[in-house]
C-alpha cells in the first residue's frame, strides 16, 4: 500500500472530526460517517483501500493517526473499515417506491374481518401496516404507496401520521391490474410488500446490493425474497441448482411443502415486468410472472432472508400476538 498516500488522506481525515469520540466504534459510527461524507469520491476510496490493507507493519506506522478516532488495534481498523464501506454503500442507494396492497375483506379473519381490514389488525400494540412501513429503509424507500378498496377511508385515517412519504390510492382491482394503474409512476425498480407479511430486522442495503449483482450476472427483471422459515404453501420458489440466487420455477400454493423455499411475497420488479402483465391477472406470481417466463424467456432472482411470518388466518394473528403476551398468560 502507498502508506504516505493513505497517512496524508486520513490525516485529512481525522483533523476534520471533533476532538473526543466515544470509544467504540458502532457508538462513534453516525459522526464518522458524517465526516467522511465530505471527502471526496477519491479520498473516500483511498482510505476505504488503506484499511483493508492494514497489516501489523504497517499498521504501527500509522498509530498516531489511528488512535485520532480510537482505531488502536487491527480488530477496531476492521471494525472501522466495515462501518465506513456500509456507509459508502448506503450513499449509492437509488430511491425506490414501495407498494403495499392492502386489498379489501380477509375471507380466512371472518369475522373480525367485517369490522376493519386485515392490514390494520393489530400486533403488538401497533396495526400491522405500521409494522411494514417501519420496517422500510427512509432512505431507499422515500414514497411508499398504499393500494386501498373497500376500507379506504379507516385505512387513510390510520395512516396520517405517516404523511406526506405515504400516499394511500384507492384502486379496487387485483393487484396486476393495480400495477398497470400505477405504471407511470413505476419508472425505476420498485417493491410489491403484500400487507399480511412481517418481517425481522431485514437489511434493504443488503438486499439491494444482491439484486443488483443479480441484475449485473443474470439481466433479471425482478427477484423474490424468500426463505426457508415458516414454509407456508403461499407460494414456493426453486432455486436453480447449477446458478445460486436464480429462479428455476415458481409454485403457487402447491402441496408439496418440501426441499424448495417459500415465497414471502416481498418482491422487487423492474418496469419493464409490467409488459408482462395483463389487467385481467389475479396474481402477479401464478400468472404475470410466468408468462414473462414463457413468452419474453425473463429471468428472476432469488434473495434469502430469515424469519418471516404470514398473518393468513385468525389462528397465525393469535399465535404471532401471543410472543407479546406476558408469560403467565401466554402459558394458560
Amino acid at each position: 500500500m502507498d502508506v504516505e498516500k493513505f497517512r496524508n488522506t486520513l490525516t485529512k481525515f481525522v483533523k476534520a472530526l471533533p476532538k473526543t469520540l466515544p470509544t467504540a466504534i458502532p457508538w462513534a459510527g453516525p459522526v464518522i460517517a458524517s465526516h467522511f461524507s465530505r471527502l471526496s469520491s477519491e479520498e473516500q476510496r483511498d482510505i476505504l483501500e488503506g484499511l483493508e490493507q492494514i497489516n501489523v507493519e504497517n499498521f504501527q506506522l500509522l498509530r498516531t493517526e489511528l488512535e485520532a478516532v480510537r482505531v488502536i488495534n487491527l480488530e477496531n481498523a476492521r471494525q472501522l473499515r466495515e462501518w465506513l464501506e456500509r456507509e459508502a454503500t448506503r450513499k449509492k442507494l437509488p430511491q425506490l417506491i414501495a407498494v403495499v396492497p392492502t386489498g379489501g375483506r380477509a375471507g380466512s379473519m371472518y369475522p373480525y374481518s367485517l369490522a376493519m381490514p386485515k392490514s390494520l389488525f393489530i400486533v403488538n400494540t401497533k396495526p400491522m401496516l405500521y409494522h411494514i412501513i417501519d420496517s422500510l429503509d427512509k432512505e431507499m424507500f422515500p414514497q411508499v404507496l398504499i393500494q386501498t378498496s373497500e376500507f379506504s377511508a379507516a385505512i387513510e385515517a390510520c395512516l396520517r401520521v405517516y404523511e406526506p412519504r405515504l400516499r394511500c390510492i384507492r384502486i379496487d382491482q387485483d393487484v396486476p391490474a393495480m400495477l398497470l394503474e400505477l405504471k407511470n409512476e413505476l419508472r425505476t425498480t420498485f417493491l410489491v410488500h403484500y400487507c399480511d407479511i412481517l418481517t425481522v430486522d431485514l437489511n434493504w442495503s443488503s438486499i439491494y446490493a444482491r439484486y443488483s449483482e443479480l441484475r449485473q450476472k443474470y439481466n433479471i427483471i425482478g427477484a423474490f425474497v424468500g426463505s426457508a422459515y415458516y414454509p407456508l404453501g403461499v407460494g414456493l420458489i426453486t432455486e436453480n441448482p447449477t446458478r445460486p440466487g436464480l429462479l428455476e420455477k415458481i409454485d403457487e400454493k402447491p402441496e408439496d411443502l418440501i426441499g424448495v423455499f417459500a415465497n414471502t411475497a416481498i418482491s422487487l420488479f423492474e418496469p419493464s415486468f409490467l409488459d408482462y402483465v395483463k389487467k385481467s391477472d389475479s396474481s402477479i406470481y401464478r400468472e404475470s410472472v410466468a408468462r414473462a417466463i414463457k413468452k419474453g424467456k425473463e429471468r428472476f432472482g432469488v434473495i434469502k432472508i430469515g424469519k418471516w411470518w404470514h398473518i393468513h388466518d385468525v389462528r397465525a394473528l393469535f399465535d404471532k400476538q401471543k410472543e407479546y403476551y406476558p408469560k403467565e398468560i401466554a402459558e394458560q
